[in-house]
């Protein structure tokens, strides 16, 4: 809801669920499937809840069981990762690079880092974009997805990732060239085309958000804390049996 309120393009949030759906329907085959030993010692339980068993015959799966809490884990990592893409958006299309960057100079961040932080947010608009040009010179040569099951169409959207990778290296290739030719050095003295002084209202929200994640990770630690013990005593228990 934030990324349309800050007026990002439905169209852009509808492809890029659409370009990340395999990855995640791979993820969650995965955790439910095989992720068995990490979900045990995550839920701390010996036996994991069945949702429904492969066919034998069936070749790699076959005679597996799909775990409810492996589904459950795979659902949460892919939430977790699709809230990191969405926020993404809410810096690239709302803030301008430029100020993003000086305002990291202005932080004492060394620039190799800044630099790398700012060709990674150019890179992300520009590789959905590529993703969203290869479909649509794929619908220009007569295929259509609507027409297509979800099988189908899962093997038409697996098939953008190698012109989208070799699109990402060639254009990392042209990156390289362009900084040997200028000489860069990863210095922060030099000059910027635009300056940005960070007020006392900036700090305010720096050490708020600091203040914030510092009381989210005492409270993620307090609560390992307390699950530990009992944690321990079950596996001493099992061991002693």
């Amino acid at each position: 809801m934030l990324t349309l309120f800050a007026g990002i393009n439905l169209g852009y949030l509808v492809n890029l669920l659409k370009l990340t759906f395999p990855f995640y329907l791979l993820l969650l085959v995965i955790m439910g499937l095989f992720n068995i030993e990490q979900v045990k010692l995550l839920t701390h339980k010996e036996i994991l809840t069945p949702l429904f068993s492969m066919p034998q015959g069936w070749p790699i799966v076959g005679g597996l069981t799909f775990s409810q809490e492996g589904t459950l884990y795979g659902i949460n990592i892919i939430l977790k990762t699709l809230t990191m893409i969405l926020v993404l958006p809410l810096c690239i299309f709302t803030s301008n690079i430029n100020q993003i960057v000086i305002g990291l100079v202005r932080l004492q961040i060394p620039y190799k880092i800044v630099f790398i932080i700012s060709s990674t947010l150019i890179f992300f608009p520009q590789l959905f974009a590529s993703a969203g040009s290869i479909i649509e010179a794929q619908k220009l040569r007569g295929l259509d997805l609507e027409k297509m099951n979800l099988f189908t169409r899962f093997k038409v959207y697996s098939t953008v990732a190698v012109p989208l990778i070799l699109n990402a290296m060639n254009q990392s290739q042209v990156l390289e060239v362009v900084l040997q030719s200028k000489a860069f050095s990863g210095s922060s003295q030099r000059t910027y085309l635009q300056e940005t002084k960070l007020t006392s209202l900036d700090y305010g929200v720096m050490a708020s958000s600091l203040a914030f994640w510092g009381i989210v990770i005492i409270c993620i630690f307090a609560l390992e804390s307390e699950n530990l013990p009992g944690y321990c005593t079950i596996r001493q228990e099992n061991l002693q049996f």
